[in-house]
Formats: C-alpha cells, structure tokens, sequence
C-alpha cells in the first residue's frame, strides 16, 4: 500500500467505529497513542476487521522499514559511540591511577613498619591521605562499572576499573591496619597519663593531710587522733584489704573520688560521694606501715594493679615496666620527677 495513495480507514475501538482516516492521520494518532496497533482497522477491499499488527500492508505504510545494515555491523548490537568509549575510559583509568596513588605509600608504610623504624602513632594524618585517594578511586571504580554493565559495546575501561577499585580497597584495608593500632595506642597513652596524675594527686593529699599530723599519714595515726591506724588490715604484701578507709580520712584533700579509679580498670566505678566510699570505688592498692612515710622516701606509698604504676613517698610516680620507655615524655615527666626537698617534712622520730 502506497502512503501517497488517498485510503479511507475505519478502526474499531471498544466496539465502536471510527473514521474514516488518512494513512497520514493514522501514522499521527499512532504516534500520540490515541490508538494502538492491537486496535482493529478496516478499509475498502478487506475481508473483515483486522488489527493493525496483522495488516503487513497497512504497517508497510504506517512504520517505514529500516535502512539495511552496514557492512560489518549487527542489525541488532548498537553503534559503538567514541564519545561514550572515551567517557567510559576515562573514568576507569581516574580510578586506577587515584588507586595507584593511594597504594604505593601504604606499601612503603608498610614495609618501614616492618623494619620498625616507623611507628603508627607518628604521623596518622599520613595514614588518612591514603584514604583521601583511595576513596574517590573506589567511586571512579563503580561509576566506570555501571557504565560498562549498562552497555558493554559502547563503554570501554574494564581492566583499568578492576584495577582502580582493587587498589583502592586495598588502600583502605592498610589505612585500617595503621589507624586501629594507633587509635589503641593513643588511648592506652591517654590512661596512663590520667593514672600517673591520680596517683600524683593521692600522693599530694597524703603529704598535705601529714603536715598537720606529724608528717605522718592516716594509716600511721591512731583514731583518737584523726587517723585510720585501728582500721588497718595489711596483707602478706603489706598492700591493705581496705584502702578506702584511710584514703575516707583525707577526702578534704583529695576532694574527688574520680581520682581513686584507674581509667583503664573496667571492674571499678568511682563512688557518687564519700560517705559511700568502698574497696570497690577504689583501684589503688594502698601500702600501710610503719616505714610508708617521709623518714623513707623510696619507700611505696600506693601501687596501680593495672599499670603497674608505684608512687613513692618522696612524691614521684614509677611507671610500670610496659611504660617505661615514657620516663622522658614531656607529658610525663611532671609525674616522674620527685618532689623538692622542701615540700617534705620529715620527722623527727627514732
């Protein structure tokens, strides 16, 4: 059927007829979807009412055919577009060379780390670039995937997106080798310090309540006298069963008892106030004796069961043996230096 040739059609819709129109106006109302080709025509010289679809005339002159296939090319694969294919690289080798980027210094962190000559706690702001880079490879990485899943044929990159996104979790997996132990590190560091400052405190208070008290401390005075000596209750150690007893009789010179809980002793909750004071709000183990006091000055006043921390009676701290090597930090060394002579009253007794 010519398009050109003038044809009246009628097309039955829900059972009604309408019409005539044009070859013209048929391919209009098509395209607007005002009818469908399921919907039944009907024009002069057909037997009986037909749908469109099967109407091979009728479609010939509706839908034109498609040109023929070019040589060397399939009727039905898509044209491969050098503007998508240069798109497609494109962001896949951004994610490779990002990846690449972000791998090569975690590689040589990790090999300085394992010759020990790098410390994580060093320099983590170096560790968090990895990740500056990494991530935005991985991005790259998927945008150039999905590309490539939603049409193989027109983008190109696979390899170098494979690359970008291996490279880049990669990166990720060593920035979290270096940043977790340093995170531990650096928390570990901050409760030694809170622990060596605790127990600089205990050993301040203990000195200050010994000025009025003959430069004695509690354990070393009797009750009558304001002391905690009856209350005593010493182990084979000589560390007491009861250390809050006598640390109760200096609580106008400790006033808090956040101080007697070692930050990294999960068993021990700091007591609410004074009156409620337990062995089970305090960490420290208290040394009680004869010989704990300023005629003794390295003689052990108080011991950190989880640190390992020793304060003496001369007012400095003796870091445990695993921290040790912090002696000569200078947050430290406040807490390691003992006290000036004249800040100790020793006594006078036989």
């Amino acid at each position: 059927m010519d398009p050109s040739t003038p044809v009246t059609i009628f097309i039955a819709e829900n059972g009604n007829r309408q019409g005539p129109y044009s070859i013209h106006t048929l391919k209009e109302m098509i395209r607007r979807g005002d009818i469908s080709l399921s919907d039944k025509a009907w024009y002069e010289g057909c037997a009986e009412w037909t749908r469109i679809r099967d109407m091979p005339e009728l479609l010939d002159a509706i839908i034109p055919p498609l040109p023929p296939p070019q040589e060397g090319i399939s009727p039905h694969a898509p044209t491969t577009s050098d503007e998508g294919t240069k798109r497609g690289k494109g962001v896949a080798l951004t994610s490779a060379v990002l990846g690449m980027f972000a791998l090569i210094p975690g590689l040589w962190l990790a090999f300085q780390l394992g010759l020990k000559v790098w410390e994580p706690n060093n320099d983590v702001r170096l560790v968090f670039m990895l990740s500056c880079l990494a991530i935005p490879g991985i991005i790259c990485g998927h945008i150039a995937r999905r590309y490539l899943r939603s049409s193989p044929q027109r983008y190109g990159g696979s390899q170098f997106a494979l690359t970008g996104l291996s490279t880049g979790y990669l990166s990720i997996l060593i920035t979290l080798g270096f940043t977790l132990p340093a995170c531990a590190r650096a928390k570990e560091r901050a409760q030694t310090l809170t622990c060596a400052n605790n127990m600089k405190q205990l050993i301040l208070a203990s000195l200050t309540w010994a000025i009025d008290n003959d430069s004695r401390f509690p354990f070393n005075v009797s009750k009558s006298q304001g002391g905690s000596m009856e209350l005593c209750l010493p182990g084979p150690n000589g560390f007491d069963y009861n250390p809050f007893t006598h640390l109760m009789i200096m609580s106008n010179e400790l006033e808090t008892t956040h101080i007697l809980v070692c930050p990294a002793d999960s068993s021990r909750r700091w007591s609410v106030n004074w009156q409620s004071l337990q062995s089970s709000n305090v960490s420290y183990l208290i040394h009680v004796g004869t010989k704990v006091d300023q005629r003794y000055p390295d003689e052990v006043l108080a011991v950190c069961p989880i640190h390992g921390h020793a304060v003496l009676c001369n007012g400095r701290v003796q870091l445990g043996p695993r921290f040790r090597h912090l002696a000569d930090d200078p947050s430290f060394k406040k807490y390691t230096k003992p006290l000036p002579a004249s800040l100790l009253h020793s006594p006078q007794r036989p």
